[in-house]
């Protein structure tokens, strides 16, 4: 998982605020005290729990006609086996694509279209992570998968809003209090005056990606990938507006 250097940022206001020297400190608050904008951040690393899956069919043959026929029953024949797994899946067919396959070029010949690749994709999502392997094994290689992701649902992302929030408020106010010891003042002199999020006050996950490897179920049968989901790292950033009192 992806580690994000702590970034720390504190704003002196110019309007409200003036420091004056001194060579016991280096520095002291005049009357007014002093405001400040101070950022807090909060990381929490949250297991997985929805796994995204992208299965696609190709096939050629000489007319579009064959072609489109037999990536459509690929994709039906692919289609039903994960509808077999019923309201723990959500199916979206994602694109259908056309290609002309064109002969190789000899001497002064022109390239000529020789056959028709037809392409379709359908994303598959599901909020049961432990389904996934079972899914690649029933498949049995009838469509290809091209790409397996995890991610934190947002249904798991809400019960940790709160727990982000208190944390990137608590390192704001962590910084807030080790300027007002810097300046001479102390953390019951400093009074929180506003809150801005960072864009977004909803967190972001950083999806992990996955780590998979395979067992022989049998000779005939596709193998089964033993799946580890991983962890996605929650983050949110605010900045607090303060004022240290002398």
């Amino acid at each position: 998982m992806q580690k994000l250097p702590l970034m720390i940022g504190i704003c002196v206001s110019c309007l409200s605020v003036s420091v004056q020297a001194n060579s016991l400190n280096g520095a002291s608050l005049i009357d007014k005290g002093m405001a400040l904008a101070v950022t807090g951040n909060a990381r929490i690393s949250v297991s997985n729990d929805q796994a995204e899956m992208i299965w696609t069919v190709t096939e050629q043959a000489p007319t579009i006609k064959v072609a489109t026929q037999k990536a459509i029953e690929a994709m039906n024949a692919g289609v039903a086996i994960i509808k077999e797994f019923g309201e723990r899946v959500n199916l979206q067919t994602q694109s259908i694509n056309t290609y002309p396959v064109y002969s190789e070029t000899k001497g002064k010949e022109p390239s000529k279209i020789i056959a028709w690749r037809i392409s379709q994709s359908v994303h598959v999502e599901t909020q049961d992570i432990t389904i996934v392997p079972e899914i690649i094994s029933d498949m049995n290689g009838k469509l290809q998968l091209t790409n397996v992701s995890f991610s934190v649902s947002h249904q798991k992302q809400d019960g940790y809003q709160k727990q982000l929030i208190d944390q990137a408020v608590l390192d704001a106010m962590k910084k807030a209090t080790y300027v007002a010891e810097a300046v001479g003042s102390e953390a019951s002199k400093i009074q929180l005056q506003n809150l801005r999020f960072d864009g977004t006050s909803y967190p972001r996950p950083q999806y992990s990606v996955m780590r998979s490897s395979a067992k022989l179920n049998s000779a005939d049968s596709m193998p089964i990938p033993a799946i580890e989901a991983g962890n996605s790292e929650l983050s949110l950033s605010l900045t607090a507006d303060v004022l240290i009192k002398k």
